[in-house]
């Protein structure tokens, strides 16, 4: 932002007094958020009571980005945990992300809370302020597990406070120009998901009908696999793996730095196991715990979550040692199936349309062992899986080198849409002459 020629610094400043805040325009006030603003916290419903298609929506953590949520609950509902159109809502837990409900009348489920601005206030303007602050809380807040914001840090938080008509004005810059940016940024996702529709589809091509167009084919019998290669067997998965499920680690005892590396849920992503913040050790390795240590080319299948059927991995020589942690499957292949071949057998289309059909519960969907080992996999010859591994792996590096420069493309751009409006509501730059420009 700093060398955005485009817009100007304002022609005054002073000492806000806030560390975070630094120099805010001359006119301006320093004010809190519970000056300004209602906070409603959520309630903690009863699970129980959650339904798919009756009552009124349910606004969980996972749902905070979206339009709609997952569940509704069926039960009387609160009217202090009512929400409506428009609303700031808080994540309180992770991230502490800030979001404006799209979605009508719902319900704010516990560890989420809601800001009303009052009138001193522009309702656009509060949320677009709140990002940079909140931020900070996250990035200052240790925890072992799951980091956590309270009400009060919400409503204590300081923020330069122009007057109500310059309000509007940042606003309306910020919401003109982060429409530009998100449109960008939208066809470059888009591009992700062609690209990974793409990749799907190639390796969905090379496990059902191999890779010599001219091979006979018959019939799997099953009407979602379609036909196979003649020379194929159509078997179980179970046939051609060792499944075990991790082990019931207690959380309260998990390290943040030292003993052996766990692999949970949130670790294993589409196709690599992801490490950061959320990574946990165990303390100490005992013999009991022996058989839960993975090997290299072990191939990872969470079992919980929205994404199950697509959270996948295999395991790297490099991040061993390695202990499995319940809700995560551990597929070793036998000798007649190759890990990479595996790998890439659950990365296409044909394991998550299973799980599709599999999984149970959809408000919390999980699958269990005789699911996996069910899935049903057509099995060419050990030559014939080397050679279909060959060439997706080959492949895989191509989609994966053009999906990662369309990522930083996107990086840069969400990037530059945090600096823009942290620039805006902190007076750094001057934009109420930008809005009257567009108009």
């Amino acid at each position: 932002m700093k060398n955005d020629a485009r817009y100007k610094p304002y022609p005054h400043y002073k000492n806000s007094g806030v560390e975070w805040l630094g120099e805010i325009p001359e006119h301006w006030s320093v004010a809190r958020v519970g000056e300004n603003a209602h906070l409603i916290n959520g309630y903690p419903f009863d699970s129980a009571r959650f339904d798919l298609n009756n009552g009124l929506p349910l606004v969980r953590i996972r749902d905070l980005q979206s339009q709609e949520t997952e569940v509704r609950y069926a039960g009387p509902p609160i009217e202090e945990a009512k929400i409506a159109e428009g609303d700031i809502i808080i994540g309180m837990d992770g991230d502490f992300a800030v979001a404006r409900w799209r979605g009508g009348e719902a319900l704010l489920n516990q560890r989420l809370c809601s800001l009303r601005p009052k009138a001193s206030i522009a309702g656009n303007f509060l949320y677009y302020l709140l990002g940079t602050p909140l931020q900070l809380i996250n990035d200052l807040t240790h925890s072992t597990t799951v980091k956590h914001l309270s009400s009060s840090q919400v409503t204590k938080t300081k923020f330069g406070f122009p007057p109500e008509c310059e309000q509007w004005a940042i606003a309306e810059f910020l919401e003109r120009e982060t429409a530009k940016i998100d449109e960008l940024i939208a066809r470059k996702e888009r591009l992700i998901e062609l690209l990974e529709e793409k990749r799907a589809a190639l390796i969905t091509h090379a496990v059902t009908r191999g890779l010599n167009p001219d091979a006979s084919l018959r019939e799997s019998g099953i009407e979602w696999l379609g036909k196979i290669p003649a020379h194929w067997e159509l078997k179980q998965l179970g046939y051609g793996v060792d499944l075990l499920t991790g082990f019931p680690f207690k959380s309260e005892q998990f390290s943040l730095s030292d003993g052996v590396k766990l692999v949970r849920g949130d670790n294993v992503t589409s196709g690599n196991l992801r490490w950061g913040e959320k990574t946990r050790y165990w303390p100490e390795l005992t013999r009991d715990l022996e058989m839960f240590l993975l090997k290299a080319d072990d191939v990872l299948i969470g079992m919980d979550g929205s994404k199950v059927g697509k959270n996948y991995a295999i395991v790297a020589a490099e991040d061993l040692p390695l202990l499995l942690v319940q809700r995560v499957a551990r597929l070793r292949t036998k000798s007649d199936l190759l890990p990479s071949y595996l790998y890439h057998l659950l990365s296409g289309r044909l394991f998550s349309t299973w799980v599709d059909m599999v999984k149970t519960d959809p408000a919390v969907p999980h699958i269990s062992p005789h699911d996996i080992r069910s899935f049903p996999v057509a099995f060419p010859a050990l030559s014939e899986q080397q050679q279909i591994a060959l060439l997706l792996n080959g492949a895989a590096k191509k989609f994966e080198v053009l999906t990662a420069s369309v990522q930083a493309a996107v990086a840069k751009l969400l990037e530059y849409r945090s600096a823009l409006i942290t620039s805006a509501v902190t007076g750094k730059i001057d934009v109420r002459n930008e809005t009257k420009a567009a108009a």
